[in-house]
């Protein structure tokens, strides 16, 4: 019988310390490796981070966690520790964030060029099935979206594909019915009037099961 595989949690990457204005988005993130897979919690001056709407805990993918915290205040300053734990031990990682009130006058008439808060993923999935490919960027003014396929624009408003955004600078790609000339390069385009970023994600279509 092979024996089980066994390592305690180890980062692969930190959580860089930040400084923002008042009212700006902060993004933590980290990755670690470990096995079993290690859990991953979030610490405000030694308190658990919970989500709960202004902050947001994304821990979808396995070894990574992302903490969004929007709207900044200048109580949210301070440590974040993410912690890793798994049966064969645990590490710690400790940050710092700086919420400075003068930054948002400052900056009131500047434009930011956009940045992504997430990213799309890339998708495996069958012909016939329903996907969203998922982004958020951020930005002064907040960015309008374009998708592209393939270095092709998408019509936001199609039959087969449908691009719906939010405004809270969401944007969805959904594909009803895939078949599996959809599999492809998809490159979502945030812009506004400070610049422009993109983002890629690519989709593979397997036969029906």
């Amino acid at each position: 019988m092979a024996a089980e595989l066994s390592e305690p949690p180890q980062f692969t990457a930190k959580p860089r310390t930040r400084t923002v204005g008042l009212g700006e988005t902060v993004k933590f993130s980290c990755s670690v490796i470990g096995e079993p897979e290690p859990a991953l919690k979030w610490y405000h001056n030694n308190k658990m981070v919970v989500n709960d709407g202004r902050r947001q805990i994304d821990d979808r993918f396995l070894g990574s966690s992302t903490l969004l915290i929007h709207n900044a205040q200048k109580s949210d300053a301070g440590s974040y520790a993410v912690r890793a734990l798994n049966f064969h031990g645990e590490v710690s990682y400790t940050t710092q964030l700086a919420v400075e009130e003068d930054q948002l006058s400052k900056r009131k008439d500047a434009l930011r060029r956009p940045w992504f808060i997430h990213e799309a993923h890339n998708t495996t999935t069958q012909v016939g099935q329903i996907i969203v490919l998922e982004a958020q960027a951020t930005g002064k003014p907040l960015p309008t979206f374009r998708w592209q396929r393939n270095h092709v624009d998408i019509p936001s408003d199609g039959e087969h594909i449908r691009i719906v955004c939010d405004n809270g600078g969401g944007s969805k790609l959904i594909i009803r019915d895939v078949k599996t000339g959809d599999a492809g390069l998809y490159v979502c385009i945030a812009e506004n009037e400070a610049g422009s970023v993109n983002c890629s994600a690519t989709l593979r279509v397997g036969g029906v099961k």
